[in-house]
């Protein structure tokens, strides 16, 4: 099956590129802020008043493990048993990007019910949900713990062997909430912890994971606690409030050259492809949308569909093509047969567009099932990939779903939706070029979890290759109430991966020899095969903002470092001939 439709963009030609120094740095974006302002159980219950993907706090319930986990309107009081190593313990799903920095906070108390052995915890854990045994030999992740001596433990990861670094807090008082954050910038594989906020701060101690290489962290959730060290009556507990996960991207260094015109996509004027080819390459509508401003050097593309987006059917703030967070969409487009749709918010809070992708259904022919896209053209910088090249975005899925009418229809393609982000590399000197797809999520169950190559075809001098990140997809198949998330990849190893698995000759296998010349992000659905009976329905929406893919001044050895595939198998799908045209 070839999942990409946008081969046109393969021909070298093009418009040339304005090379643009760096840009400015994006927001932090906040991923969960809980105020704990409800009264109750806290097991089951959501972060508010900010929770993205639509996360509740997971817990065990067993003798000693959350006996006490409740919200009183204001904060939170986590009270373990009165046995030794009681715990009461929370936890929220969080797994860090590859790049940028997080930040856990709150504000914590411990001490207030009793007074020597315990403490209470903040910190990132590679364990959570229903059996999550919060303990701080178990936690394995950046953790701070205020103890009810007066002490401070900062662990960088337990269960490794890394050594705590102890602080003492003056005039400690056990009534009193101190601000603690954890800082873990993962692009230098650092960990900071502070002590109050603002300028105000007070670094307490830092490490650094980069030269302890065996101590770095699987983090899969972050996590509060309160710990009975020796089974004090009444038992310890731990206060907080203001809870709060922050991620914020590395900015681009300086010096650096962005790849594609419009960085962060900030001008949504766009020309829109009729869904034909003209030649190699796609043919662009001459109608431009009322939308002021220079025109973008993105476009819209669509292919596979009887009905196509146009420029000139397009609806300004109408509350029908609305979003929870930014409301109505300034500028909206739909096929009449409501099948697609492109909806453009505008984020006042980050000052940036939002742009939301929507299709549903559709039928998976000889050269691909039907897509929406947001496409750059080939540019004339020819970007080689010896360079260090990084892609950066905000997103996440607003709207997925997928229903069956049988179970063949989940396995054999009929049913099917992904997201995904396609980069188009080109050898001319070999005239060789190479479609690489990095997924971002996917509505077939277990898809999500695989890492490495998925699938890998050829014709000729033509590939396509389908990378998932490691860990697999970064945005879950599933509707994504919360803020977006922010992604960072550095393109090289992926292609690295390809260049291996198929075992060029020394012309082909240096990287050098090989540019990035233009990019695609957007959704494939299909719920029919060429044609025939539907066999279930899928649709999914994706929100994307801030996108920028740009390319690091100190050039990288020819030789880049490999991803392990992860366990994956090699898939490796030979066609003797494919469709290079879009033609719907």
């Amino acid at each position: 099956m070839f999942k990409s439709s946008s081969l046109l963009l393969a021909a070298c030609g093009g418009s040339a590129l304005l090379a643009l120094s760096c840009g400015s740095a994006a927001n932090a974006q906040v991923i969960y802020n809980d105020s704990f302002a409800r009264t109750g159980v806290l097991l089951g219950s959501s972060p508010s008043p900010v929770n993205s993907g639509g996360a509740y706090w997971l817990g065990s319930t067993g003798t000693l493990h959350n006996t006490t986990a409740q919200t009183n309107g204001s904060e939170l009081t986590l009270a373990s048993a009165s046995g030794q190593y009681a715990i009461a313990s929370a936890t929220l799903p969080f797994t860090p990007p590859t790049s940028g920095a997080v930040t856990l906070s709150a504000d914590m108390q411990v001490g207030a019910v009793s007074t020597t052995n315990g403490w209470g915890l903040i910190g990132f854990s590679p364990t959570g949900g229903a059996d999550q045994v919060a303990n701080s030999s178990y936690s394995a992740g950046p953790t701070l713990q205020l103890l009810t001596t007066g002490q401070v433990l900062m662990e960088p990861n337990t269960t490794s062997g890394a050594n705590p670094i102890w602080n003492g807090i003056t005039n400690f008082s056990n009534t009193t909430f101190y601000h603690f954050s954890i800082d873990y910038n993962l692009s230098a594989q650092t960990v900071q912890w502070y002590l109050g906020s603002g300028t105000s701060a007070t670094l307490l101690g830092s490490y650094d994971y980069a030269s302890n290489p065996g101590n770095t962290p699987a983090i899969s959730y972050v996590e509060v606690g309160s710990y009975g060290y020796r089974g004090d009556t009444p038992p310890e507990a731990v206060n907080l409030q203001n809870f709060e996960l922050t991620t914020t991207p590395v900015p681009e260094p300086v010096g650096s050259v962005n790849v594609f015109p419009n960085p962060g996509l900030v001008n949504p004027r766009m020309q829109f492809n009729t869904g034909q080819a003209v030649g190699a390459n796609p043919q662009l509508s001459p109608i431009l949308p009322n939308i002021p401003g220079p025109l973008s050097g993105w476009f819209v593309a669509m292919w596979h569909r009887s009905e196509v987006l146009n420029a000139n059917e397009m609806v300004t703030n109408d509350p029908n093509v609305s979003d929870p967070t930014f409301g109505p969409a300034a500028y909206a487009f739909t096929t009449p047969n409501q099948n697609a749709q492109l909806a453009i918010y505008r984020d006042t809070a980050n000052n940036q567009w939002v742009y939301n992708l929507f299709e549903r259904n559709g039928t998976l022919g000889p050269s691909g099932g039907a897509n929406l896209f947001l496409e750059v053209p080939n540019n004339s910088a020819n970007v080689a990939m010896n360079n260090p090249i990084i892609y950066n975005l905000y997103a996440k899925i607003a709207e997925a779903s997928v229903t069956y009418d049988n179970p063949q229809a989940m396995t054999n393609g009929a049913v099917v939706a992904q997201v995904f982000s396609g980069f188009i590399l080109q050898n001319a000197s070999q005239g060789l070029t190479v479609f690489m797809q990095i997924h971002m999520a996917d509505s077939r169950a277990g898809y999500g979890t695989k890492s490495g190559i998925t699938d890998l075809q050829q014709s000729g001098n033509t590939y396509l290759v389908d990378i998932a990140p490691p860990g697999g997809d970064p945005l879950a198949f599933q509707t994504d109430n919360g803020a977006l998330h922010y992604l960072s990849y550095q393109l090289n190893p992926f292609f690295s991966e390809f260049l291996a698995a198929e075992s060029f000759k020394t012309a082909a296998s240096n990287p050098a020899n090989w540019t990035l010349n233009s990019m695609y992000v957007g959704l494939e659905t299909e719920n029919s095969i060429s044609g025939g009976a539907p066999q279930g329905a899928v649709s999914v929406g994706l929100q994307i903002a801030g996108l920028s893919v740009y390319s690091e001044p100190v050039p990288e050895p020819t030789t880049l470092r490999l991803l392990a595939i992860g366990g994956m198998g090699l898939v490796l799908l030979k066609r003797r001939k494919y469709e290079l045209l879009h033609g719907a």
